[in-house]
């Protein structure tokens, strides 16, 4: 095994590589080169907005899952990056640059003495010979992907090396790695070397590139799909059940509302930021995720609101079918976005009993601030003050009893049965029209859609009480 095998001091694996008498086969991305080229390469992708919002959209729709398989995902965020129009040509002088900074000296002076030692890498040709050659190994050997081809990504770098070198060339063979995703090549070689350099860092893409709602899905909510299921499947999904049966023209309101989404989480989005900071430097025990710590995302003020601008303005437009939305829209979406970000600002800096109260009001917030422009039924109405009520009573319950957040609670079946108790004396008691009643009938199917399993394990799991239970 690797474990048993490998160096971990730094100077004896250096000097165990230098001594061994037999092919050296050394590491490129956080071993020889202290960043990920790949990654870099992607970042040169220019305008940098431009690409961020590519490989934003490329990691959404997965191009991968149906040709290749993950393991050809950089194959094909690389190959995008290419195609931006003077890609080559800033890469070509950003690697004199990234060369010169970024080499690691102490795998460098192992190549110098050993000029006779092999570059394996599942990085690629063309992204890592420029660099090679500017930190004055233009000449060594270089194992690597090509940019084209999805087979050599899924192969990976042992079967690379062995098609390069053959079986008894890396059975005799010292290898030099950062990575336990080489684990393979470690074993199948006479002298493996795994070491983790201090120096290195993996640094994404365009990491220093702002982009709306990252920072809410990479550090805020991490691996909980919180995008996709709390702010599209819930919030958005909301506003347009309440409203869409009275929207004048269906899809540019779908589409208009999208944006107007995307416009408030924008600002929501900066609480966010502004919550983890403020725990950070006055709670004893702020809740942190680790993401917070080791994950670089770009946060910008000024261009969150930018874009909340742009995006507001963008979907008034949409919404009211007009090039020139009307001023009050305007004006007043503006208003909400303020007030919403003002009242989280004051929610971060109060003590946790009075956050109790202030939290109704983002959740109304998050719930209603589309009604400054679009209009909806009396059950949509309804709808959304279940919707805000109940994401409060959740939290109500946490901060009360004080046992960590209440699991047991769905705020989806509360929404549902608050909804339920308020929309039925006004369909007694009111007169109804078809819209209205259309209405209720979306928020009922959906409500109930998003309430899912915990519904059917209260419907499948309620009992008649037909004997004494024994003592």
């Amino acid at each position: 095994m690797v474990e048993d095998l490998s160096i971990s001091a730094v100077e004896g694996a250096v000097e165990a590589v230098l001594s061994h008498d037999g092919p050296v086969i050394v590491d490129f991305d956080e071993t020889l080169y202290l960043r990920n080229s790949t990654e870099d390469f992607i970042d040169a992708a220019a305008p940098g907005l431009l690409g961020r919002l590519v490989c934003a959209v490329v990691g959404v729709a997965r191009p991968w899952a149906l040709l290749g398989g993950q393991k050809t995902r950089d194959v094909w965020r690389v190959r995008i990056a290419s195609l931006f129009p003077g890609a080559m040509r800033r890469w070509q002088r950003r690697a004199a640059e990234l060369a010169d900074t970024e080499v690691n000296r102490e795998v460098a002076a192992v190549l110098q003495q050993r000029p006779d030692a092999i570059v394996a890498t599942l990085g690629f040709d063309r992204v890592v010979r420029p660099l090679l050659e500017n930190m004055g190994f233009g000449s060594q050997r270089l194992i690597a992907c090509r940019m084209g081809s999805l087979r050599d990504r899924q192969a990976g770098k042992l079967a690379l090396v062995r098609a390069a070198l053959g079986q008894e060339a890396v059975s005799r063979s010292a290898v030099l790695t950062d990575s336990m995703d080489d684990a393979d090549l470690l074993d199948a070689s006479a002298r493996p070397a795994l070491v983790k350099w201090s120096e290195a860092r993996f640094v994404p893409a365009h990491s220093g590139v702002y982009l709306p709602l990252e920072y809410t899905h990479r550090v805020k909510r991490p691996g909980l799909n919180f995008v996709q299921r709390s702010i599209l499947g819930d919030d958005y999904m909301l506003w347009l059940v309440a409203s869409i049966v009275i929207a004048a023209a269906p899809f540019p309101h779908v589409v208009g509302m999208l944006l107007l989404s995307l416009s408030f989480w924008t600002i929501y989005e900066l609480g966010y930021v502004d919550n983890d900071r403020v725990g950070e430097r006055f709670e004893a025990a702020p809740t942190l995720t680790a993401e917070y710590h080791d994950v670089p995302v770009a946060t910008s003020v000024v261009q969150a609101w930018i874009w909340a601008v742009l995006l507001g303005v963008a979907g008034v437009a949409v919404v009211e079918q007009s090039f020139a939305p009307s001023f009050s829209s305007l004006l007043a979406w503006k208003a909400v976005l303020i007030a919403t970000f003002g009242v989280y600002l004051l929610y971060n800096r109060v003590d946790k009993s009075t956050r109790i109260w202030l939290y109704a009001l983002l959740q109304l917030a998050r719930a209603a601030a589309f009604l400054v422009v679009v209009p909806v039924t009396a059950f949509g109405a309804m709808a959304i003050a279940a919707h805000a009520l109940s994401r409060w009573f959740v939290y109500f319950i946490y901060r009360t009893i004080k046992r960590g957040w209440p699991m047991e609670i769905s705020a989806n079946i509360i929404r549902l049965v608050v909804f339920g108790l308020a929309a039925a004396p006004l369909a007694a008691t009111v007169e109804t029209d078809k819209a209205g009643l259309l209405t209720a009938g979306l928020i009922v199917v959906w409500f109930a859609f998003r309430s899912g399993p915990r519904l059917a394990d209260i419907i499948f799991n309620a009992k008649f009480i037909t004997s004494k239970p024994e003592l």
